[in-house]
């Protein structure tokens, strides 16, 4: 019907945990190369280890994360 009301959430859909968990990795991978950009405007050696001590693990961390999060919806047989 025209006026009908439905309850939240009716009808949505969980997205699959590969498109969870990728976006969370996203938003490691661009806050650790956010810090990298934004360390580059004042080098000094300070920054050198700001950027090499939390900048890169992030890269690292949420790149290893995307490619856990694929794997496992390969095995499971998940579909985006």
């Amino acid at each position: 019907m025209a006026g009908e009301v439905k309850p939240a959430g009716a009808g949505e859909t969980k997205p699959p945990a590969v498109v969870i968990w990728g976006r969370r990795a996203l938003v490691l991978v661009v806050v650790g190369l956010g810090l990298q950009i934004a360390t580059t405007f004042a080098w000094s050696p300070a920054t050198f280890v700001v950027s090499a001590a939390i900048g890169l693990p992030l890269v690292v961390l949420g790149a290893a994360i995307f490619g856990w999060a694929v794997w496992r919806s390969h095995e499971r047989g998940e579909r985006p």
